[in-house]
């Protein structure tokens, strides 16, 4: 999330772009939000638990398992 962060205000997008976190769509049930959304972006875990354990380590040391794991 601070990553994303940086990237908003590096970009010169904090007067147009906000950054929420959370469970699906926890973060946004708000009237505020659903007035003035455009756009959402997500990346759900993408790939099977059975296939996580005999990944490339070096992307397991890359990623937190939890953003894997689907």
């Amino acid at each position: 999330m601070e990553l994303t962060k940086e990237n908003i205000f590096f970009l010169n997008l904090d007067q147009r772009v906000k950054a929420a976190q959370g469970d699906l769509f926890s973060a946004a049930e708000t009237a505020e939000f659903y007035a003035n959304t455009d756009l959402i972006v997500c990346n759900p875990p993408y790939i099977s638990s059975s296939k996580v354990k005999t990944m490339n380590p070096e992307i397991i040391e890359k990623e937190p398992v939890i953003a894997l794991d689907g």
